[in-house]
């Protein structure tokens, strides 16, 4: 191998292993340029192995990016407790477990989670008077219904427990503004089809 060539890969490889992305990303761009036109099998197989290294550190830096975003979360509710908002500490609980959680593969958490915060939005709405509170804490109620389901799709979960949820989330107040979105039919059909995938194989 070339030593130019050799001592770029190397650099490469160190900056990834390093956390240095934005070297990485400087020299893997550097030796490229350096293969250029060439064709052979050995220049295919460094530009595999850049490749390689390239998408480990895009996924080491997505992977920091979610654990920081759990950090967040976290933060938020904590400090939406401290403000005495439970309604925004339940949303922030809500897209902790219905964003956030499932993209950590922690997915059994996610739905134990969001079936906590849904009954406590329940019982939140059932005491509130103020309108805009309570259009807030619908709007949890929706997130949880409309989070469940993609879980419970995912997770082979039961069709029973989907055309439930389907059902209250079509009537959920604040669904409404999002039913006749292109994320709001698709929800509704990939739980139809969830469900009747599973009902036909009875």
């Amino acid at each position: 191998m070339n030593p130019k060539i050799e001592e770029h890969l190397k650099a490469v490889e160190c900056a990834r292993r390093d956390t240095h992305y934005p070297i990485m990303d400087e020299k893997a761009e550097e030796l490229l340029a350096l293969l250029k036109d060439d064709e052979s099998s050995a220049a295919w197989a460094v530009r595999s192995k850049v490749s390689y290294e390239l998408q480990m550190g895009t996924f080491q830096q997505a992977e920091a990016s979610l654990n920081k975003a759990k950090m967040l979360a976290e933060q938020a509710i904590e400090e939406a407790d401290k403000a005495g908002d439970t309604t925004g500490s339940l949303y922030a609980q809500m897209t902790l477990a219905g964003h956030i959680l499932p993209a950590l593969r922690k997915g059994r958490k996610a739905r134990e989670e969001l079936a906590s915060v849904y009954e406590d939005a329940v019982e939140l709405l059932a005491k509130t008077t103020d309108e805009h509170e309570k259009n807030r804490s619908q709007r949890v109620i929706m997130n949880c219904y409309w989070h469940s389901i993609l879980l419970a799709i995912e997770y082979d979960g039961d069709p029973d427990d989907v055309r439930r949820w389907t059902v209250r989330l079509e009537a959920n107040p604040v669904f409404q503004q999002y039913k006749d979105t292109e994320e709001g039919k698709k929800i509704l059909a990939d739980a139809d089809a969830f469900v009747d995938g599973k009902t036909s194989t009875v």
